[in-house]
């Protein structure tokens, strides 16, 4: 199976979610009355990382994200100094929103373009039920130095002048167990810093980053006043690309290929020659183990069914098309500038794919669908088509 045919599907489904054994990611905010400024390590196995702007709109913000292969944002900044990103947690079921409505899409991305504070974005977050996020946490971080971990059933506030996330939720571990290595090197770091800098936030990242099959990918600290951002690629700290928001979002929307920004490193080509060849099956590995869903067995569906749901799909949310159509009897579809790849029929509107670990659920009154996989839900609508 080729790197291309998988790579905006499973940024879609695994994204920010490696294996539960492996240590990822550090996301740091750290404040000294002057300077507001976050950090993040993004530490994974996909080295096509892409910079999306998203501009203002009636009613929303606008953007600066990133993301892998694919659209799905692992993390970002709005126009109003709002910042979020996301690490991988060990599974632990979120309950006490379960009363609370499912919001059908990313209701990060829908913070950001939405909410202008931490306290506008957990009003948010109160709303809907949080059962997606059983395997992830998120730090969100505001222009005035607020900032919050949003572990599902806990909400744990910054205090003092800096916080940190890693893989661990701190409201289950007391600070006397915290094992996590990154946490403690950036911690010690952090709280001996009279100064914020962007240099400072740099060093602590540079400190804690990841090399192996899990290496950090990307790097980025953010001035959350001046909403600029600095942009550092695979773990190379000597070479900084530089945003400003505001000058940014005023070219469009646009997807930029990070690395390309970056001259040549032999350990970052390197890497991209072992994924190329290996990146697939790690992503399947870490797919399979994140993903809630069974396999079921195929069935058979009329033709005339079938026929139903060819067409043209969008996700408002990701930016992404799907395209659905009918070969030889059976539906398979494809993503924006992606192969095609086959969908098994388990139901007359169920059908699923990658080993039965995504399932696409058509909704004929609706004219979409929703593909579902690990406690998560996103919505495509139908643009063209039947």
């Amino acid at each position: 199976m080729q790197a291309k045919r998988l790579s905006v599907l499973l940024s879609l489904c695994v994204a920010a979610l490696p294996l539960p054994s492996v240590c990822a990611c550090t996301i740091l905010i750290a404040t000294d009355g002057d300077r507001v400024l976050v950090g993040n390590n993004e530490d994974w196995i996909d080295p096509n990382g892409r910079i999306n702007f998203v501009p203002a709109s009636p009613g929303r913000y606008g953007m600066i994200y990133f993301s892998h292969s694919g659209t799905f944002p692992q993390g970002g900044m709005n126009d109003q100094g709002l910042f979020f990103d996301g690490a991988a947690t060990a599974t632990h079921p979120v309950t006490s929103s379960a009363n609370k409505p499912t919001f059908e899409g990313d209701l990060q991305y829908k913070i950001m373009r939405e909410c202008a504070t931490v306290e506008e974005a957990l009003a948010v977050y109160d709303r809907y039920n949080l059962a997606f996020m059983a395997g992830h946490q998120t730090l969100i971080a505001d222009a005035t130095g607020d900032a919050a971990i949003i572990e599902g059933d806990t909400i744990v506030r910054k205090k003092g002048n800096y916080q940190i996330a890693t893989n661990f939720r701190h409201s289950q571990t007391p600070s006397e167990n915290i094992e996590c290595g990154r946490y403690k090197i950036a911690e010690a770091m952090l709280s001996e810093a009279d100064v914020v800098t962007v240099e400072s936030v740099r060093d602590v990242l540079a400190a804690v980053h990841q090399e192996g099959k899990n290496s950090t990918q990307y790097s980025n600290v953010y001035d959350l006043k001046n909403r600029v951002v600095y942009v550092y690629h695979f773990h190379n700290f000597t070479n900084v690309v530089k945003f400003n928001l505001a000058d940014e979002l005023k070219q469009g929307a646009r997807v930029i290929d990070l690395p390309s920004l970056f001259p040549a490193t032999f350990a970052a080509e390197n890497f991209a020659k072992v994924y190329a060849e290996w990146g697939p099956r790690w992503q399947l590995e870490a797919f399979r183990a994140r993903s809630g869903l069974t396999p079921r067995p195929e069935v058979a569906v009329p033709t005339k069914t079938l026929e139903h749901y060819v067409g043209e799909y969008e996700s408002d949310t990701h930016h992404l098309g799907m395209k659905i159509v009918l070969k030889n009897g059976k539906l398979k579809a494809e993503a924006t500038g992606q192969e095609e790849f086959p969908l098994t029929a388990v139901s007359d509107n169920t059908f699923q794919f990658i080993d039965g670990g995504i399932e696409i659920v058509f909704d004929q009154k609706e004219a979409g669908f929703s593909l579902k996989q690990h406690n998560r839900t996103d919505v495509f609508v139908r643009t063209s088509g039947r």
